[in-house]
């Protein structure tokens, strides 16, 4: 095993930057979260199961069809631009982006286009019950598919030139508050519109914010005079393998709810998504940490400095276990406790809440594996990985849904999760030589057992099984861990945030 790498005393400045665009991620990932739990809320509780079940059943067919429109040129122009700004080539961010932005505009009007188009068709397959509903909602979702491409390529473009905070609001406060707001007046008016309006609409907002960001951010940040034409070879050499990388990754995020409604029923769909929303919340975490260490993993990758590369990868992998694990692990224990939120007729699905939060504690210890394969030109590895899991998941998901109903939808995800992240962890060594394990992971991973594990149920022995207890022993864990990672700072890295809070003092 390579020698630990453990950090300074003095925080490197990529260590500084990716602590600052972490601990930026995480406040807008705390509020998205929240925002969609908020959404799910809102429709669970304000609709019939049924038409809960094809609001979440069309919207999933919307992500789906944005992930194959954009084309996997998010990841692309991340890689490309911070490579550009790491080695003084700025010249080429404006080749890059049109390398990015016309293909993926164009896709994204057909796209929409055919979802319009093909709408009672889709429908037929999916809420053969509901179809009237069901188009109704397609329909209102699809003249947005091209906005949703827009705002992923503008800020990409921004993560590349060294900035997290339009990504931020955009993304991760606009967008979700705005959805969670329109379904709410949607549903408390009581006017008869579709719910998927509430899901659509903020992306035409989105797309015009994250235009805006990264015209300002450009004019500040790129001073070179920039190259005429497109960098179209070299872009899609690299990003080709990783849009059908994306678009599996995606695939395993929300084609397990389109077949659940296929093959159990809009009904099933509604609670198996009430079930999943709150393992979003863990993604989401994690999706703070890993979109603010990509530009410095593929920077070092660059420069090839290997102590830089599995410092970032150790210590990406601590904090992603410091923002998730007391997650899951609370839901893997309370998991019948917090369905209640949706109501009584959605703790059905405890039993996949359970299977899935496992499987995200496992992922989340393998640190963010095809991150470290996407920033160091593996793609191809990635797509492997991903079409390997997506195959699993869908063979699972058909063969068990109808025999075992929503318990099979959840064995095909977590399968898919713990072998997409297995495969990745071993190809992560045999290439570079860099594990996530060390003693900074071991100290998250002995807390957080100890803290929201053990510590967490404590107080259902005096108040028995019941919310007030939840609350009680969630509190008293929260605590104790904060306690304990504030002690193990130093070999957390976190010192890093806190460095940072000085500096700008």
């Amino acid at each position: 095993m390579a020698d630990e790498t453990r950090p300074s005393a003095a925080p490197s400045s990529a260590m500084r930057s990716a602590a600052r665009g972490s601990a930026l991620n995480l406040a807008g990932a705390v509020f998205s979260a929240l925002s969609t739990l908020g959404l799910t809320i809102v429709v669970t509780r304000g609709a019939s199961q049924d038409n809960a079940g094809v609001f979440f059943a069309t919207t999933s067919i919307f992500v789906l069809i944005t992930a194959i429109g954009r084309l996997g040129t998010d990841t692309g122009l991340v890689y490309f631009i911070s490579q550009s700004k790491a080695t003084g080539q700025l010249s080429r961010v404006r080749a890059y982006v049109l390398a990015a932005a016309e293909p993926a505009v164009l896709v994204g009007c057909c796209l929409g286009v055919v979802l319009f188009a093909f709408a009672p068709a889709i429908a037929a397959v999916t809420s053969p019950d509901d179809t009237k509903l069901t188009v109704a909602a397609l329909r209102a979702l699809a003249p947005f598919v091209p906005f949703a491409g827009i705002a992923y390529v503008a800020l990409a473009a921004t993560r590349g030139l060294g900035t997290m905070r339009p990504n931020v609001f955009t993304e991760q406060l606009m967008r979700p508050g705005l959805q969670l707001l329109v379904a709410f007046a949607i549903v408390i008016t009581g006017v008869s519109i579709n719910l998927a309006w509430s899901w659509s609409i903020p992306y035409a907002v989105s797309a015009c914010l994250a235009v805006y960001f990264l015209y300002k951010t450009s004019r500040r940040v790129v001073r070179a005079p920039q190259e005429k034409g497109r960098r179209s070879r070299e872009f899609w050499r690299f990003t080709a393998p990783r849009s059908v990388a994306s678009m599996t990754q995606i695939a395993m995020q929300r084609l397990d709810i389109v077949l659940v409604a296929v093959l159990a029923g809009a009904s099933a769909a509604a609670i198996y998504t009430a079930a999943t929303r709150f393992i979003v919340l863990g993604q989401f975490a994690r999706n703070a940490v890993s979109l603010a260490v990509q530009p410095h993993v593929a920077a070092a990758m660059a420069t090839t400095d290997r102590s830089a590369i599995s410092g970032l990868y150790r210590t990406s992998t601590a904090w992603l276990m410091v923002c998730t694990w007391p997650i899951f692990l609370v839901l893997l224990i309370e998991a019948q406790s917090v369905l209640k939120v949706f109501g009584h007729d959605y703790q059905v699905g405890a039993e996949v809440l359970v299977l899935l939060s496992a499987a995200m504690l496992i992922a989340t210890f393998c640190g963010d594996v095809d991150i470290m394969l996407v920033m160091s030109g593996r793609s191809r590895q990635s797509l492997i990985n991903n079409g390997v899991a997506l195959i699993l998941m869908v063979g699972l998901d058909v063969a068990l849904i109808p025999r075992v109903g929503l318990l099979g939808a959840a064995i095909g995800w977590a399968s898919a999760i713990t072998c997409k992240n297995l495969l990745g962890l071993v190809q992560v060594w045999w290439f570079y030589r860099v594990w996530p394990f060390g003693s900074a992971p071991a100290i998250v991973a002995v807390a957080s057992i100890f803290c929201f594990g053990l510590g967490a149920g404590m107080p259902r022995l005096i108040f028995g099984e019941n919310l007030i207890a939840l609350i009680v022993g969630v509190a008293l864990a929260c605590l104790s861990y904060a306690g304990w990672m504030w002690r193990a700072r130093t070999t957390l890295a976190l010192d890093s945030v806190i460095s940072l809070r000085r500096l700008r003092k």
